[in-house]
């Protein structure tokens, strides 16, 4: 990525001051080595008001279950703590291992969609009540 692109992508998703909506840097325990970033970012993929969660991972920790641990606490902060009624995850159609992490969360596949400075991706769906149907004790 271009710096200018980079700048622009960090001042426009990423979390600064107390809120807590917006992607984070992620620090892999315990030298603190930064492994990626992640959050919940405002989403009108579907012409609504929703949440995407999102995560990008240093290649050097791909398949250790990562990603599906950030995004099983989106999901919990997202429906629990912010009481979203559905979140969205977009993919690049591409991006299989993405796929099969987004899936593996309960999301399903809603639709394919050309997003602006994006290309390109793949809509996965999860609603508050699906969610909370699989974590019920």
């Amino acid at each position: 990525m271009a710096r200018d692109a980079a700048e622009d992508f960090i001042r426009r998703l990423f979390t600064f001051g107390g809120s807590l909506t917006g992607m984070a840097v992620l620090a892999e325990k315990p030298a603190g080595e930064i492994i990626g970033f992640a959050g919940l970012s405002p989403c009108d993929a579907l012409g609504t008001d929703d949440f995407e969660i999102g995560f990008v991972l240093a290649r050097r920790v791909w398949g250790r279950g990562i990603a599906t641990e950030i995004g099983k606490a989106q999901l919990a902060f997202g429906f629990d703590h912010l009481k979203c009624s559905r979140l969205l995850g977009l993919v690049d159609p591409r991006n299989a291992p993405s796929i099969h992490a987004l899936e593996k969360l309960g999301m399903r596949y809603r639709q394919t969609i050309a997003a602006p400075k994006r290309g390109s991706r793949s809509v996965y769906v999860i609603e508050a009540e699906e969610w909370r149907r699989g974590h019920a004790e």
